[in-house]
């Protein structure tokens, strides 16, 4: 009887001990699941609370001065050419890598392209086709094509330009086809940025835009113009907005009060960079506080970037002399901000060299890179006493 009671009261705590074990494993398994539960509702807290990162991006943009070619250009292009074509590989072998070292490189042509007409230098310019070729080799991206000589093959030269522009894969602006194409904006890097270019004179040629379309292919310099079409590109939140005037008198050492007004103006009414073109020499650069606080930079001329005006040609030692402006934005995309955080002028020296049978190789070269050469090194110095050159 004593065994049988023993053996139920060994059952019974059997039982209760496995009972109370998985009531132990069940709590335990309980609150563990609880502890992940707050774990992750604590680490979803901590995410929520963490704040958005967000970047900052650069773009380094060159601008270069005036594209001119003279005769001289050509005969040389002509003569390393074959069967027919022109070849412009070595006036740009010196400078090639420093253009290509940017995110966005401009130049102004100054000249039109039109294939239906002969090649022809001063005072109507037209080089070939081919020339478009070299300059994308060299690494310019886009091209101004509003300045006084965007004439020089009458109204089929304006359009001839822009298509045979568009062909090469090079950017345009200053001309333009329909008049709501007039605002180019492009982006690098996650930044927009908008060009405008703009000519006060066409050689004379302002009779040939007889009809409201004709008036419309180029841009005159206009002061409401321009004003407008900085306040349309702003409308459209474009990041950077950069100002190409084809704008002065030929090799005078200093812009006309009227347009020195105006670039600031320019300034002041949204712009971010003035980059001047025309007078075939450098002038000077100025940095210009806006009224919301703004930093923009302006260079009333860039000089010629290459071309056949030397101190031989033209008894003028500047025009052989240029400016590369090179100019470093930045983007904070938490507020959109953007900022100039650096703008800086490299000297440039048009160095040609005399060869056979009154052939000559034009290079353009930074001027820094020749400080034992006379003449390179007289580039450097006069084209940096310009440039810092105070105009009030």
């Amino acid at each position: 009887m004593k065994d049988k009671y023993i053996k139920r009261l060994s059952i019974i705590l059997f039982v209760l001990t496995a009972i109370l074990t998985g009531l132990i494993i069940y709590v335990k398994k309980i609150n563990k699941e609880d502890s992940i539960v707050k774990q992750t509702i604590e680490e979803s807290k901590q995410e929520e609370t963490k704040e958005k990162v967000y970047p900052i991006k650069e773009v380094r943009i060159k601008a270069l001065g005036d594209i001119l070619y003279h005769g001289s250009l050509n005969q040389y292009g002509k003569y390393k050419g074959k069967d027919g074509s022109y070849d412009f590989t070595d006036h740009y072998a010196l400078i090639k890598d420093f253009l290509q070292d940017a995110d966005l490189t401009i130049a102004n042509l100054e000249s039109p392209i039109n294939p239906n007409r002969p090649v022809s230098s001063y005072p109507n310019f037209n080089p070939p086709v081919d020339l478009l070729k070299y300059l994308k080799d060299a690494g310019i991206d886009v091209l101004a094509t509003a300045n006084n000589h965007a004439l020089d093959t009458g109204i089929e030269g304006v359009y001839t330009t822009m298509e045979e522009i568009d062909k090469s894969g090079i950017q345009h602006f200053g001309t333009q086809k329909d008049i709501k194409d007039k605002y180019l904006i492009t982006k690098v890097n996650d930044i927009s940025i908008g060009i405008l270019g703009y000519t006060d004179n066409l050689n004379g040629y302002e009779a040939l835009l007889n009809t409201p379309e004709k008036k419309n292919l180029i841009n005159k310099l206009d002061p409401e113009t321009i004003k407008k079409d900085i306040e349309h590109l702003r409308k459209e939140n474009v990041d950077i907005i950069l100002i190409y005037p084809h704008w002065g008198n030929e090799y005078v050492q200093k812009n006309s009060e009227e347009y020195i007004k105006l670039a600031r103006d320019m300034i002041d009414w949204g712009a971010d960079a003035v980059l001047g073109n025309h007078p075939h020499v450098v002038l000077q650069a100025e940095t210009h506080k806006s009224p919301d606080g703004r930093e923009g930079f302006i260079i009333h001329a860039m000089g010629n970037f290459i071309s056949n005006q030397t101190l031989e040609t033209l008894n003028n030692i500047r025009t052989e002399h240029g400016a590369i402006v090179e100019l470093k934005f930045s983007k904070n995309f938490k507020d959109n901000k953007v900022s100039l955080e650096e703008h800086k002028v490299y000297p440039t020296w048009m160095k040609r060299t005399a060869l056979k049978n009154n052939l000559y190789l034009h290079q353009v070269v930074l001027a820094e890179d020749y400080q034992d050469h006379e003449r390179g090194k007289k580039a450097y110095q006069m084209t940096m006493d310009k440039i810092n050159e105070k105009l009030d």
